[in-house]
């Protein structure tokens, strides 16, 4: 089954209901299913709501991100990828190193080159922006926006802030 509809429409409820259903009324293995979601926090929130509704049979339920799902496929199967890919996907702590050696070789005059501290904030913006289908032209559209808006407050509130 397959459910497309945007966010707040009850695709995890119906979903869930659907799983549950197959699972009391068929002699369907909970391992014989794949529920496949674009984020983390939905996947979460799917195993939550299975959970309470059939319990620990739950937890046998294939359940992923599709990002997850295909790294896997990868890692289990690589003899079925072609051996110009990557070796192995890059995981939370490869992502934290990348950013952290993007940040190394910022210039000095960069304002993120004191980020080091908010690696997951970092992680996060990439996330949203991905998920927002948001291009780099876009993100700076936004950015000279905000700074416009930043630009333009400031004239009206430095009288108040004090130095």
């Amino acid at each position: 089954m397959l459910v497309i509809a945007g966010p707040g429409t009850g695709k995890t409820q119906l979903l869930t209901t659907r799983v549950a259903h197959i699972l009391t009324v068929t002699d369907t293995l909970p391992q014989n299913i794949l529920c496949l979601t674009f984020s983390d926090s939905a996947a979460h929130a799917m195993r939550q709501r299975l959970t309470n509704r059939i319990g620990s049979a739950a937890y046998d339920v294939n359940i992923s991100t599709y990002h997850a799902f295909g790294s896997d496929l990868i890692r289990r199967y690589p003899e079925y990828f072609s051996d110009n890919m990557v070796s192995r996907p890059v995981d939370d702590l490869a992502i934290d190193v990348i950013c952290r050696r993007i940040i190394r070789q910022l210039s000095y005059a960069n304002p993120l080159k004191f980020a080091e501290n908010y690696i997951g904030d970092i992680k996060n913006f990439i996330s949203d922006a991905k998920q927002a289908y948001l291009t780099p032209n876009d993100i700076r559209i936004i950015i000279k926006s905000n700074q416009r808006f930043i630009d333009r407050s400031n004239t009206y509130t430095k009288p108040f802030l004090r130095d």
